[in-house]
């Protein structure tokens, strides 16, 4: 069990839920921001623990909202959360002020790990949180990834209509 309070980033709803529902599982308290301008906000006001960041997001990316907050004297650790993992990528986030990089899909032990290194052990020895939610997470992330399926299916459709090998690579 670890303490503390972080702040996710991260714009895909089916992530929110299974991430938010890990950390709540390690003791943590989370709080979500679905963009990397809303993160600067709640960043500044909140001062979570620490931040885990996507790198691909509207209105403002993770690696803007890092620089952001760094400009702004954020010292506490920021750990980008990408699917995009190459090398030279993490290079690139390590170099532009993140902490720490860890991969999507999420490896269970290297999150663990990661975030123990940042955040201090809870004092007291708690039995498993139990999830909050009625529904299992793999129930509520099915359920998300149904309502969003036309969305998410329309948008590829367009990506892919339009050769935007990028936004069909995001999408998928």
């Amino acid at each position: 069990q670890l303490q503390g309070l972080v702040l996710l980033v991260e714009d895909w709803e089916d992530n929110c839920v299974l991430i938010s529902w890990m950390l709540e599982n390690l003791g943590l308290n989370c709080i979500v921001a679905n963009n990397g301008s809303e993160a600067i906000h709640k960043a500044l006001k909140e001062k979570p623990d620490l931040i885990l960041m996507d790198i691909q997001m509207p209105v403002l990316d993770g690696m803007g909202a890092t620089k952001a907050l760094r400009e702004k004297d954020f010292k506490k650790p920021i750990v980008a959360l990408t699917a995009n993992v190459m090398k030279e990528e993490v290079a690139s986030y390590l170099s532009s002020g993140f902490d720490a990089c860890l991969s999507k899909p999420i490896e269970k032990e290297s999150f663990n790990e990661t975030l123990a290194h940042y955040l201090p052990a809870s004092p007291i020895a708690e039995e498993k949180v139990v999830s909050i939610h009625e529904l299992t997470p793999e129930q509520e992330i099915q359920a998300i990834f149904v309502k969003n399926l036309p969305e998410r299916l329309g948008a590829l459709k367009t990506a892919v209509a339009a050769e935007d090998r990028k936004q069909t690579k995001f999408l998928v």
